[in-house]
């Protein structure tokens, strides 16, 4: 089965947007005082995204695109220092292994004296596709597959209830007026649907 959000994210091409919606997934998991250091571009010293999280415990995001992840890891967290931060985060597009997120771990521990979380292309798609996807609907352009399977219902009871209804109006007719409550229930049920909602556009 085609995975739209991984395939999106294999082709996520802007650095930008692509570290505005990390720093967006870091709000939504919690994180305080999430600041892009550049979002527009130029030197950030390896510093993508900092944080604070738990008792104003500091943490710093690394944010990339490239696939030569290793070289990355190396450029941007050999310039920090013991103690400096408590986490590091590496967000990326690539397909992380288990040993390099082993190696990764170990280096944070034995030389920042910190915690490493990988963040790599999976455990973004496992975070959008489950309770984030305002997230992914504003960034990846992906819609909740029940959201659209639910519009699609509509629509097409909406065409029931024009073709056979008299003096529709012109707000019926163009989607601004949402359809008779009782009546699209009824269709529901009938077509053994269990969700509702206030109003039907």
């Amino acid at each position: 089965m085609l995975d739209l959000t991984k395939k999106a994210l294999e082709e996520f091409d802007n650095q930008h947007d692509f570290e505005r919606m990390c720093a967006d997934i870091l709000n939504a998991l919690g994180n305080r005082d999430v600041v892009l250091m550049a979002p527009r571009g130029g030197g950030d010293a390896g510093r993508d995204i900092t944080f604070t999280y738990g008792d104003n415990q500091k943490g710093i995001a690394c944010v990339t695109l490239r696939k030569d992840i290793g070289r990355k890891f190396k450029e941007d967290f050999s310039r920090r220092k013991p103690g400096e931060y408590d986490k590091y985060m590496l967000f990326c597009t690539a397909y992380l292994t288990s040993s390099q997120k082993l190696d990764f771990a170990r280096f944070c521990l034995d030389n920042l004296r910190a915690e490493f979380v990988p963040q790599d292309i999976e455990a973004i798609r496992s975070l959008l596709d489950s309770g984030l996807k305002d997230i992914r609907r504003k960034y990846l352009n992906i819609e909740d597959a029940e959201l659209n399977r639910r519009r699609a219902i509509l629509a097409k009871l909406r065409a029931k209830y024009i073709l056979s209804h008299d003096g529709i109006s012109s707000g019926m007719l163009a989607g601004l007026d949402p359809l008779p409550k009782e009546w699209v229930e009824r269709e529901l049920r009938a077509l053994g649907e269990k969700w509702r909602q206030d109003q039907y556009y």
